[in-house]
């Protein structure tokens, strides 16, 4: 399921890195552990790689998160349901397998 939902955020809640996938991974980037995890995966599409971010939440509200990459730096802001996985679609065509994904979350109160 691809989220694009747009919501106003104020301050960040840190996210739990998870990996990143795709045959030439890398290190995910975040601050300190929460309520929301995510990963990224590099999926073929027979012309080049899909740059996937998987936000995972466990947190007991509503997560508002920013995701970008090192490869892609536009932000997508989406919203993250209680206990739901989201897949935010950075790159489509990517002629590159690694990437580094950049999350920063809030939880709404």
């Amino acid at each position: 399921m691809l989220a694009l939902a747009f919501a106003a955020l104020g301050a960040f809640l840190p996210v739990t890195p998870g990996w990143v996938g795709g045959p030439s991974s890398s290190i995910a980037q975040a601050a300190a552990p929460s309520c929301v995890a995510f990963k990224g995966e590099a999926r073929s599409n027979g012309y080049g790689f899909k740059h996937v971010v998987i936000l995972t939440s466990a947190c007991p509200k509503i997560a508002d998160c920013e995701v970008s990459t090192d490869v892609n730096p536009t932000v997508v802001k989406v919203e993250v349901a209680p206990k739901a996985t989201v897949e935010v679609l950075t790159f489509l065509d990517s002629p590159v397998s690694g990437f580094t994904p950049k999350v920063k979350c809030t939880q709404r109160k």
